[in-house]
């Protein structure tokens, strides 16, 4: 190779060439290529969640994370045995990088709701969750509403007085409170655990049972032929106990600096809460006079009132 007779000149193209190497984004690694990618943008409520779940197969990953809010967002890995926290905080405008074989899931947390972007590129294809699914508000409807007046109904009745008078006696509270029997989950992310605060001068524990949709029709049924029948002029007063006869205990509280945790699915949506009534010594359905939903994270629960029973 011929010998350059202007070291200077020499120098001086061997420092553009680093410099134009230095603007180069070069990606990926020695080790090995990504030859797959997917991005999400989350909003992160104020809750802990999952961004990325750990895939079954051995990878190799790498992920970025960028926090867009003006909150504060603590990570952590899950194996799936336990959850590590990261040490490191990601701060507002912060970026969390991480590259790994894909066995761990990645979750987020945040006091409030935060803006989260991620990147991910991988060898293999990203066949599993990358952001949150798609979040559903929380939607509660109240039922079995007490001391009201149920009108008539499109059938023929032998007595308009004693089909009113039974209908009430089903529904009624023997406190004379005006509120529900009955709590239902309407909408709500699926598989999500929601949590609802109480707020009540019952005694505890205070719990809430699940009722078997089945129940509900066969209940239904029954009560109807007992209306219709003119020589039964009296209805059992424990309809709601009877409605949750097969019914399943979700959760219970022994304080009210405690939840009540509820996760519906198509078949366990509605129930009941129970705690013990003085009034005749036993564990009684509790009338819910009021539900407010939870202004700060509207994907979680809200706060239920009991009143009595």
């Amino acid at each position: 190779m011929p010998i350059n007779p202007f070291p200077q000149q020499q120098q001086n193209d061997y420092s553009e060439l680093l410099e134009s190497i230095s603007k180069l984004s070069l990606t990926g690694s020695g080790v090995s290529g990504f030859r797959y990618a997917k991005s999400a943008e989350i909003l992160l409520p104020a809750s802990e969640e999952s961004v990325i779940l750990g895939s079954s197969n051995n990878i190799t990953r790498e992920v970025y994370l960028i926090n867009n809010s003006e909150n504060t967002v603590l990570l952590s890995w899950n194996d799936g045995i336990s959850v590590t926290p990261i040490p490191k905080e990601l701060e507002p405008g912060g970026i969390f990088q991480d590259w790994s074989d894909g066995g761990l899931e990645l979750r987020a947390f945040s006091l409030n709701e935060s803006q989260l972007k991620i990147w991910i590129r991988s060898n293999k294809p990203i066949d599993y969750q990358v952001g949150l699914e798609e979040m559903v508000p929380v939607k509660v409807l109240l039922y079995a509403q007490t001391n009201r007046d149920y009108l008539q109904g499109d059938y023929d009745s032998y007595s308009f007085d004693s089909f009113g008078n039974n209908l009430n006696k089903l529904f009624k509270s023997g406190e004379n409170l005006s509120g529900y029997k009955l709590f239902t989950i309407a909408e709500s992310s699926p598989g999500k655990e929601l949590n609802f605060t109480i707020q009540s001068n019952l005694f505890f524990p205070i719990a809430f049972q699940w009722f078997d949709p089945f129940e509900l029709a066969l209940q239904g049924f029954k009560i109807a032929s007992d209306i219709l029948n003119p020589e039964n002029e009296d209805l059992p007063i424990g309809f709601i106990s009877r409605l949750t006869r097969e019914g399943t205990w979700a959760s219970s509280i022994n304080s009210l600096t405690e939840t009540i945790k509820l996760k519906p699915n198509r078949c366990e949506f509605m129930g009941r809460f129970i705690a013990l009534n003085p009034n005749i010594g036993a564990y009684d359905t509790a009338i819910i006079t009021s539900y407010t939903p939870n202004s700060t994270n509207i994907y979680d629960g809200g706060t239920v009132t009991l009143g009595g029973f």
